[in-house]
């Protein structure tokens, strides 16, 4: 089903047709090497998203709707990072410092979690079963507390630029 839907955004063809997750869309671009398969996969999920009508943030599918974004999906983010070059590059390998320009979809979920809160159940479960994520998601808590909050949802136009991939070919 993902091949199917790689072949017709080839060809022209949007995303609302297929029932393909954007992150998953996301992951077969990055196998693929299509950046631009993956910014449109990023693109589509932004657009697709808001906070829900009554402010609640009791579970994480109201929030990206169908898109399946919670404790699975972070973990899935982070099997599908590479951090292989992270050290070479004078990166801390113990996720204090990350370089985030080929993790976009990791930085994405993350910045997602911090922006939900921990009021949210599925972000509490992450936090609780702990992982090399969860000091980047206090470090990116604290990064909003000092600036005085998140000034707009992660996913509104002026903040996509940090979240989508290089497409120039190198």
């Amino acid at each position: 089903m993902l091949i199917t839907s790689f072949v017709k955004w080839l060809y022209g063809s949007d995303f609302e047709q297929d029932e393909c997750y954007s992150t998953e869309r996301w992951y077969l671009g990055q196998k693929l090497g299509s950046p631009k398969f993956q910014n449109a996969s990023m693109r589509y999920l932004c657009n697709n998203t808001s906070l829900p009508r009554t402010n609640s943030y009791a579970e994480l599918d109201f929030f990206f709707y169908a898109e399946p974004i919670g404790g699975d999906s972070l973990q899935r983010a982070l099997n599908h990072a590479d951090f292989s070059n992270d050290e070479k590059n004078g990166f801390r390998v113990d996720f204090y410092e990350v370089y985030w320009g080929n993790k976009q979809m990791l930085r994405f979920i993350l910045d997602a979690f911090a922006f939900i809160g921990t009021r949210d159940s599925e972000v509490l479960i992450a936090i609780e079963e702990g992982g090399k994520f969860v000091v980047q998601f206090m470090m990116i808590i604290h990064a909003a507390v000092e600036a005085g909050g998140f000034h707009r949802a992660l996913w509104k136009e002026k903040n996509l630029q940090k979240y989508l991939v290089d497409e120039k070919m190198t």
